[in-house]
């Protein structure tokens, strides 16, 4: 900003350059950052879902490839470790004849709770509560009637 200013007292006009910005300019700056990071955390919250169920797909279709490694391997679908109520804890590794077939059992990424579902010596049925994504299953009994919040596998055999 360029001021004129005048002293009386000496009788002379000079010039004095002032640098800086006026109050309205910093608050209109204040605001636009404001909305624009109202606007990128709104972005950043949607992609983190959607990363999130990404990688339950990803997890659940594991679960079903070692599944179906394990029938192979063993000819019967069956608690591969533990007791049933170990099976489908995280961290459990699935092995068949001194063979690994799960390293270990994935957990949801944001609570970090194994994955629902059932294996019995006929199938199995394992399922991911997304959280934007729409899945293929209404609920987490593999009923597969349509787009739901559940992303299911089953047997193939």
């Amino acid at each position: 900003m360029l001021y004129v200013q005048s002293n009386e007292m000496s009788g002379r006009v000079g010039l004095r350059i002032t640098s800086g910005f006026t109050l309205v300019e910093l608050m209109i700056s204040i605001a636009i950052m404001g909305i624009l990071m109202a606007l990128a955390s709104v972005g950043y919250g949607n992609a983190q879902k959607k990363a999130r169920d990404s990688r339950r797909i990803q997890d659940v279709d594991n679960i079903q490839k070692a599944a179906e490694q394990y029938y192979l391997l063993s000819g019967v679908y069956s608690y591969p470790t533990g007791t049933a109520n170990d099976t489908l804890k995280t961290g459990i590794t699935w092995m068949v004849k001194n063979q690994v077939v799960l390293g270990r059992y994935p957990g949801d990424p944001k609570s970090g709770i194994g994955y629902s579902g059932s294996i019995g010596s006929t199938g199995y049925c394992i399922c991911g509560s997304l959280e934007g994504s729409k899945g293929n299953s209404l609920n987490s009994d593999c009923d597969f009637s349509g787009n739901g919040d559940y992303y299911c596998v089953k047997n193939k055999q």
